[in-house]
This record gives structure tokens, C-alpha cells and sequence, in this order.
């Protein structure tokens, strides 16, 4: 019986150590402020100005991208985040919608499945954008699948962030 105890003591030991981080230290992981190294949307890189521009501020739920100014940053939106998984990330972005010539304000909620992947300071993040994808030149509805990899491509957000130091 004890020798049973051991390879299950073992064996949960090997699964923690190979499973990745957990969702509480991935997100004391992402929190803080990232440099954008490189970004691409639907496989089109951002212009080097725009990334020297514009860094993410990370807090425990949310992704906040804030324009670098001469003497202050300025906001320009958020997404929330979830955790669901040791590579899984679920992003949740609110935007507000006025009809017009109406004082009607309506809230659109757009999920996007990610994935996301640290390497010491450096973090990899990417997710689909649903209601960006571009084909035959137009604007389109993509699946909203979570991304396989890193690469970019129809429907794709990607970034390669670096943490700033003292972080």
C-alpha cells in the first residue's frame, strides 16, 4: 500500500510541475506595465511609432493599452481578462454604441478567445477578433476560435510584450 502512495504522491507532483502556471500565479504574472515589442492584426504588423507609442498596463482582471505622452499616459480603453486554462485566456470587451440621432446608449459585449505564453519577462499573447476579419477586401465575421499559435493571420490579434523593468 505505501509503496501505491508514493507513485500517487509522484505522479501529482510530475502533473503540477508540467501543467503550467495556475490561474492566480498567471495573473500576479501578467500584472503590471508591458512594452509591446511587436503586434499584428489580421497578419499586418503595427508600425514602429505605433508600438513605441502605446504600452498595457495589466492589472488582475484587465488589459488596459495607455498611450506613452510627454509628461502623463492616457488610457484608451480596456478588456477584461479570465484565466481558463495554463495557456487559455477569455477577453471580454465593452464597448458603447449610440444610435444615431438617438440618446439611446447601448452597451455590445465582443468575448474573444486567446491563448497566452510567458518566457521570463517576455509575454506572448494572442486572439481572434470576430468582427475583424478581412476577406475579399471586406470586413467579415470570423469564427470566434481560440487561436493555435502565435503566428497571426485572418481574424488575429497578436503581440509580443516585454515587461518593463521595475514592474
Amino acid at each position: 500500500m505505501r509503496p501505491l502512495c508514493c507513485l500517487v504522491g509522484i505522479a501529482a507532483a510530475l502533473i503540477a510541475l508540467t501543467s503550467g502556471l495556475s490561474a492566480g500565479d498567471a495573473k500576479k504574472s501578467l500584472e503590471g506595465d508591458w512594452d509591446i515589442v511587436s503586434m499584428s492584426m489580421g497578419g499586418r504588423p503595427a508600425p514602429a511609432k505605433v508600438l513605441d507609442a502605446v504600452f498595457i498596463r495589466a492589472t488582475a482582471t484587465t488589459l488596459v493599452p495607455a498611450l506613452k505622452l510627454e509628461n502623463k499616459e492616457e488610457t484608451t480603453g480596456k478588456l477584461e481578462y479570465k484565466i481558463t486554462g495554463p495557456k487559455d485566456i477569455v477577453l471580454t470587451q465593452r464597448s458603447k454604441i449610440v444610435t444615431k440621432g438617438s440618446d439611446v446608449v447601448q452597451e455590445k459585449l465582443t468575448t474573444k478567445l486567446g491563448i497566452f505564453e510567458f518566457n521570463g519577462d517576455t509575454l506572448k499573447l494572442s486572439w481572434s477578433e470576430p468582427d475583424f476579419a478581412k476577406k475579399d477586401g471586406g470586413a467579415k465575421e470570423s469564427p470566434a476560435a481560440r487561436p493555435a499559435n502565435f503566428d497571426g493571420g485572418d481574424g488575429i490579434f497578436s503581440a509580443v510584450l516585454k515587461r518593463r523593468a521595475g514592474k
